[in-house]
This record gives C-alpha cells, sequence and structure tokens, in this order.
C-alpha cells in the first residue's frame, strides 16, 4: 500500500459519500486511476462495504461498547465488532432498555472473559426525525454511497435536496 492508497482510504473515512470526482480531484490522481485502486482495495478485502451507522437513539435503542483482552470473537447481540491487533476486541453492544443492554454486556464478558474497558454514553438524549429524513436514512442505510439526486428521485423529493438536508 502505497502513499495515495493511503490518502484515499483517509479521503474515504472522513467522508464515505464524497464521489470518485471530489476524490481524485483532492488527491490529485486521474478518476479512472481512483477507480482502479478502489476495485483493487475491494478485490483485496481491504474495503468490504460502504455501510451506514445510524445513531440507534433515534429508534429509542440503547447503545454501548465494551473492550476484551484477547482475540476471542462472538457474534450474536453486538452491532460492532472491531478485532486490534493489540489482542484487544471491541465490540457494540444494544438493547431496548438500559439493563438490557448491561445484561448483554454482562453475558458477553460471562462468556469471553472478564472487560477491560466498557463506554456507555449519555442514553437520555431524545432524537427526533420526521418521516421524510427517517425514509432517507433508511434508503441510505441500503446505498450509502446513492447521488443526492437520485435519492431525491427514490424517494419522489424536490431534486434541490442537498440544500434542503442543508449538506
Amino acid at each position: 500500500m502505497d502513499e495515495i492508497d493511503k490518502r484515499i482510504l483517509t479521503s474515504l473515512l472522513g467522508d464515505g459519500r464524497s464521489t470518485l470526482r471530489q476524490i481524485s480531484k483532492n488527491l490529485g490522481i486521474s478518476s479512472q486511476s481512483l477507480q482502479y485502486r478502489l476495485n483493487k482495495f475491494q478485490a483485496n478485502n481491504i474495503i468490504k462495504k460502504f455501510a451506514l451507522y445510524v445513531d440507534k437513539r433515534i429508534y429509542n435503542i440503547k447503545s454501548g461498547f465494551a473492550a476484551f483482552s484477547g482475540l476471542n470473537i462472538i457474534e450474536t447481540g453486538i452491532f460492532a465488532k472491531i478485532l486490534c491487533l493489540e489482542e484487544i476486541s471491541l465490540y457494540g453492544f444494544q438493547g431496548k432498555t438500559l439493563d438490557e443492554l448491561r445484561a448483554s454486556i454482562d453475558a458477553a464478558s460471562e462468556k469471553i472473559g472478564p472487560k477491560a474497558m466498557e463506554y456507555i454514553p449519555e442514553q437520555n438524549i431524545n432524537i427526533t426525525v420526521s418521516g421524510n429524513e427517517l425514509a432517507i436514512i433508511e434508503s441510505l442505510k441500503s446505498n450509502p454511497r446513492i447521488s443526492y439526486n437520485d435519492l431525491a428521485s427514490q424517494l419522489c423529493l424536490p431534486k434541490g435536496l442537498k440544500s434542503i438536508l442543508k449538506i
């Protein structure tokens, strides 16, 4: 992986919805070269997929994280999994209530060992979204890189979606 590859990945991590044209212009490489490198990333499983992470609080779901020593892997009851080189496994847990959330973390701890760290962010922040906003979120979950115009067409919204969303 060379410096350009690292800059491409950094750009995508910063804004996964950037167009190929924007990224290639910012990095000073051709769109064809960028597309070739992205295809190579996907073929080598460096990029497995593009996904949208939605704050579960809009669905009134509580979430938290716990880290465990070792590379023991659990698959159920989690929404996120990061296996670190330092032999730490970080998992995202969720529940309908704080008690259910804590029970999920405790069950994982019983299965794979004591927690190295636990983080449960403040959960009493209410996030409300309109019907259109929820429809936009659900569409982006299925296709995070859809263009603004295609998203507007899909949802029968005005073409000026970018200005409506104040993006």
